[in-house]
Formats: structure tokens, sequence, C-alpha cells
């Protein structure tokens, strides 16, 4: 398959059910654009304007609380675009808004060209899409109100700009003539697009990585999202990652199962999941969840690696009262992994990926930058092994 997952105006549409709007209702601009890692959307109340969000509302009405509200934020989210013939790059604007101030990289295919940050404006009312007043904001992470007029030709490298992305290096992917801004988290709302553009063809595309699991997967701690284990992997394969990571609440629905077998993709990424430990599900439990989403997944893509990897080592590993559950759970996955009928299912031991030393120390279970490097160092050959057993 080389069809990355797309969102584009045609496709906003498809699986929406009644939260859907009439075509002719969403905003012209979104034509011009392909947007990656979001699959669902908001009018503004005026209409000029579309909210973007991860998951479409059907999938996250089924999610926990705190499943459903990460599910809105952009991390991995990517703006794609290609010049048309005569255009000109520095006429292109993306008028966006976000709850945060959300780091931005702008790519010329695989060339990192740019960066910025979406800034607070003082004294300004945060702006929150209708259906996700109050439950966007925290005490820890109020909203804030970010409006940004994004020239993507105006953005310069900072001197920093290769930091948060160390580890394994990646293979060509995009051309030259792919336009990326690449968002790193906060709910996106656009309210314009300048510019003679149009979206990437097919055939201008990578194929696609599909994660799903707990922050770690999601990017957390990393410095920047293209430092993720998950980025890490996805570009060294050649891939572009679609990222549905779900930060504290990767519980394994049924409803998320049969929305991941539906998602096109080459190569299925399960990190899964110290959330389940974490939050007192039984070992029973996960295990059934497990192998639907295993089975699901791996029988409506029978030509994709699905590689599951279990809980990957922190703090409560250290002591033998509390290692006792997470070990339950890695068991569980590697038994529902061995015994599964399904030839493209493979398992790998988290333990393996990650030293204590990769680990951030003030909570002891989220890595460090370059804890998301080893991991992605010591998976990519074991991913390699299988895809090398697929092709025999």
């Amino acid at each position: 398959m080389n069809n990355a997952f797309t969102l584009i105006c045609a496709t906003i549409i498809l699986g929406l059910g009644s939260a859907a709007q009439a075509a002719d209702k969403l905003p012209d601009f979104l034509s011009k654009v392909q947007l990656h890692n979001f699959d669902g959307y908001e009018l503004t109340p005026d209409g000029k304007g579309v909210s973007v969000y991860r998951l479409p509302a059907e999938v996250r009405s089924h999610l926990s609380d705190a499943g459903a509200r990460i599910m809105v934020f952009s991390q991995s989210g990517e703006i794609r675009f290609v010049l048309n013939e005569g255009a000109k790059l520095e006429d292109v604007t993306i008028r966006l808004k976000s709850n945060r101030e959300t780091q931005i990289s702008f790519y010329r295919g695989d060339e990192l060209c740019g960066e910025t940050k979406l800034i607070e404006k003082k004294g300004v009312k945060p702006y929150s899409p209708p259906s996700l007043v109050g439950k966007t904001g925290s005490k820890q992470y109020p909203d804030k109100a970010c409006e940004i007029d994004l020239k993507p030709s105006t953005l310069k490298l900072p001197a920093k700009a290769g930091e948060g992305t160390e580890g394994p290096k990646p293979v060509k992917r995009y051309p030259e003539q792919v336009y990326r801004v690449v968002l790193g988290g906060g709910v996106i709302t656009l309210t314009g697009i300048e510019g003679d553009i149009r979206p990437p063809k097919p055939e201008e595309l990578p194929p696609v990585l599909v994660s799903y699991g707990t922050s770690i997967s999601m990017g957390a701690a990393a410095k920047k999202q293209e430092g993720s284990f998950t980025a890490l992997t996805a570009a060294a394969f050649g891939h572009s990652l679609r990222n549905l990571g779900c930060s504290g609440s990767a519980f394994c629905e049924k409803e998320m199962a049969d929305y991941l077998a539906k998602q096109p993709g080459d190569l299925f990424l399960f990190e899964i999941s110290v959330n389940m430990v974490g939050k007192g599900f039984e070992v029973d439990e996960f295990r059934k969840r497990a192998a639907y989403l295993i089975d699901a997944v791996a029988k409506a893509h029978p030509k994709a690696p699905v590689v599951c990897i279990s809980i990957l080592p922190y703090g409560q590993d250290k002591n033998e009262k509390t290692a006792v559950r997470p070990r339950e759970f890695r068991k569980a996955l590697e038994e529902i992994c061995r015994s599964t009928p399904h030839k493209n299912v493979h398992f790998v031991d988290g333990t393996k990926l990650l030293s204590f030393e990769g680990l951030n120390p003030k909570d002891k279970i989220h890595p460090t930058a370059a804890g998301h490097a080893e991991i992605a160092a010591k998976l990519i050959p074991q991913i390699q092994a299988f895809l090398g057993k697929k092709e025999k």
C-alpha cells in the first residue's frame, strides 16, 4: 500500500455519522491541502473555520473521558501541500489557532527548513470548539489563546534545530515538492489557507506506520514530535506516522480496535499498555481487549506486520511487589501473540528496548529524548527481521 492516511475536503465527511456536515458547508480552503493524522472535525460557529481532531466524534464517545480529551490534540498532525506550477511559497499563508503554545516544524520534502511556536496572546480569551468548552484545559495546563498567520517562507532554523531528533537516521520519504507543516500538540482550529497550492497526490506520499499506545507512543518527554520512538521508527522505514497514542488512557477499547482495523496502514505498532496496569484493570480484561485488537487489525491487514510491544521498563519494575502486575500483563501479551493464527503478528519484549537510564528520573515512566532514541534503535532491527521473514 502506498496511500498515506489522508484527510482532505472530500474525505473529512466519511465516517463521521450524525456529526457530518454537508460538503458545501466545509470551508473551501480545505481543498488546498491534505491534513494528515486527523480524522475528525468541527466547524466554528460562523462556519468559516474548522477544528480538526485525531479521531472522529463517534469513536471518541466510546473512550474514557481522558481518552476522548486527548484524542482531540494534534500530536504528529501535518498540513501538507504542493505548489501549483508557477506558484510561489511566499504567497502561502496558513491561519490557525491552538489552545496550547504549539511547536511547529516546516519541511520541504524531508528537509527541515524552519521552526516556530504559537505564543499566547495575553488578554485574549482562548477559543474552544463548542463541543469542547470546559474539556480541554486544567489547573496544570489551562487553555491559552494562541494564534498565528503562518507564512512558511519566512520560517528559519534556530541554532539548535537538530536537537531532539537523536537516534536512527531516516530514509528518503517525500519528494521535494511536498511541503509539510508538522504540529506538536494543542487543539488546532484552521481559519484560512491562502496560496496557489494543492494536496499531494498518492504517488507523492510514503507508506504509513499506524501506532497506538500510551503517552510514550504519543511522544511524551521527547523534545519534539519527530523525536518520539514511533516517529523515529516510521522515518527509518520510510513511512509517515499515523500517531494514535492515547496519553494515560490506552485502554484497548473495542471501538478503538474496530477503528484501527479500518485504517489504511502498511505497518502497525501497538505499545500496550501500562495505562491499564495503572488504572486497575484486571489482566484477564487486558487479555480479552488486547486479543480482540490484535485479531481485528491482523485480519483486516494480512499483508501488514502487526508489531506488539509489551510494557516498557519503569519504576515499578524495581520493586518485587509492584513488579508483579506489569509482569503479568507482559506475559499475557506475549501469549496472545504466540498463539494467534495470524502470521503477520509479532511480539517484542518491551523490557529489552529501554534501559532504566533512559527513563525520566522524575516520573520513572516516560523515556527521555535519549530514551526514545534507544527504543527506536533497538526496535528497528527486530522489525527488519520480521519483514525479512515476511519476504521469504
